[in-house]
């Protein structure tokens, strides 16, 4: 039953998306209902709001504050469904139209700046984009965490453990209790491992298996389950 009330949201969803394409695809304010709802559906859905900013028509004619904002959203929704970019400009109009003023958006431009460079390669430009995010978040809630979370992941591709593990643990710190941290927590389990403290990881890699089995979080216990096979095979051969 959960499924198919899934499917059936899902589907009016797409018609409401498609009837504001319809309606509204002729002015500026118009078409940012349809960012609106675009971004309304990001989180659940990035299938559908990637269709939906991709079926605008001459989005460069839009005004400069939606230019920014379907710059912002494509990023985004681009990232959630795992399309790279090999650069930076699309994501730039967003950058600076929203600046360095503290708010979500400035932070998200931000942070999806950084996520690009990564896409690219370029590690050290990505962690300087994902620390000017951190600055920018007006406080403490689930993006932030994503970010820690993503720059923890840099410093380890860098080798750098202990500003790894300090990332990671900000993260668990702002998601504690919530669905999400068994996220960090598997962080902080892969430093212990790549550090050889395997039952630091055994630890911690449990942690977040019985959190993600809590909330059958379908994408993170099979990896779990992966990882706590690697530490018992790394343990019976030493």
């Amino acid at each position: 039953i959960y499924y198919l009330f899934k499917r059936v949201a899902l589907r009016f969803s797409i018609f409401i998306g498609l009837l504001l394409l319809f309606l509204f695809s002729c002015t500026s304010q118009k078409e940012n209902q349809l960012l609106l709802h675009a971004d309304s559906l990001m989180a659940e859905y990035p299938d559908s709001a990637l269709i939906f900013l991709e079926s605008i028509p001459f989005p460069q004619k839009l005004s400069r504050a939606d230019r920014a904002l379907y710059a912002l959203l494509l990023t985004q929704a681009r990232y959630k469904n795992y399309i790279t970019w090999d650069d930076d400009s699309l994501i730039k109009v967003a950058v600076d139209y929203y600046g360095k003023k503290k708010s979500l958006r400035a932070a998200q431009a931000h942070y999806y700046w950084g996520a690009t460079y990564r896409d690219m390669g370029r590690i050290p430009f990505a962690v300087d984009k994902y620390l000017d995010a951190i600055q920018l978040m007006p406080g403490e809630n689930e993006f932030l965490a994503m970010i820690y979370d993503n720059l923890a992941e840099c410093y380890e591709e860098e080798d750098l453990d202990d500003v790894a593990m300090e990332a990671y643990r900000k993260a668990y710190q702002i998601l504690k209790g919530g669905s999400e941290q068994a996220y960090p927590l598997r962080g902080i389990a892969n430093v212990y491992f790549s550090q050889s403290d395997r039952d630091s990881a055994l630890c911690y890699y449990q942690k977040a298996l019985d959190y993600a089995l809590v909330v059958q979080d379908s994408n993170l216990i099979g990896p779990l389950y992966h990882d706590l096979a690697m530490v018992y095979y790394a343990v019976s051969y030493t």
